[in-house]
Formats: structure tokens, sequence, C-alpha cells
């Protein structure tokens, strides 16, 4: 899943390919945003750890985060 400011942009059906095949590299890309940390796990997190990942990212950045 991908979730941008808390909302859920993308499911679990949707796949990511990396541009450059032969290293361990995503290619992130926005007009609109300034991506400042992509926290990348190995399966999808249920919503009690999605939302301690929010939180850790608000603390660090001084970001009130509502759930």
């Amino acid at each position: 899943m991908f979730h941008r400011d808390g909302v859920q942009k993308l499911s679990t059906s949707n796949t990511f390919s990396a541009p450059n095949t032969t290293g361990n590299s995503l290619f992130f890309a926005s007009a609109n945003y300034a991506i400042a940390e992509a926290i990348i796990y190995d399966s999808a997190l249920g919503t009690t750890d999605r939302q301690a990942v929010e939180d850790y990212l608000g603390q660090k950045f001084g970001i009130t985060i509502t759930h």
C-alpha cells in the first residue's frame, strides 16, 4: 500500500518497478510535493503499525498527526 499524508493512495494490487533493475534503487518524483523521507517495508503494515510510523515522522518533522 502507498499512503500520502495518512491517506491510502494505492492498494496492495498495485506494483512498483525500480527504473534501475541492476541495483536496489526506487525512484520517487513529484511535481507537487517535496518528499522528505520514504520508509519502505517488505510487507503491508497494519493500521496500528502504520499509525506508529506516521507518529514517528510527525514527531521528527514537527507535524501534528491526527488519526
